[in-house]
């Protein structure tokens, strides 16, 4: 079963082509992800794998790119679980507004442990994202 989780919408200063430089190169992400929450970060630059508290061991891999606007991932390796993450960015006059949402599958048992865990990740990535 797909359960999906998006986070609230965060401005950002930022252009979207800015932040897309930077989403669409692992090597140029570690410190946008909580700091404290993810360890053991890897990346090639194509893909990366760390653990984040709560949730596991989780590999990425870039899966779709539309230039300045969406860059979507998805679980690359041992993953606990499939799912799909997904940065989506809207052109505004001051900067961009950016979203990120996953999609998972999840069993009810999984989902009970994990969805507060996700979403708390989620907000916290959006706003690491959108303050670049």
């Amino acid at each position: 079963m797909m359960t999906h989780f998006e986070s609230l919408p965060q401005p950002s200063t930022q252009t979207p082509e800015n932040i897309y430089t930077i989403l669409e190169d692992f090597r140029q992400m570690e410190h946008l992800f909580p700091e404290g929450k993810v360890k053991n970060w890897q990346t090639d630059g194509n893909t990366c794998r760390f653990t984040v508290d709560g949730i596991g061991e989780i590999g990425l891999i870039i899966a779709q790119k539309e230039p300045c606007s969406r860059v979507q991932y998805t679980g690359h390796g041992k993953v606990p679980f499939n799912f799909h993450l997904s940065v989506l960015l809207q052109p505004t006059a001051t900067g961009a507004q950016v979203v990120v949402a996953a999609d998972a599958q999840m069993n009810p048992m999984i989902k009970m442990v994990a969805a507060k865990p996700v979403q708390k990740f989620l907000e916290l990535l959006c706003a690491a994202i959108a303050n670049v």
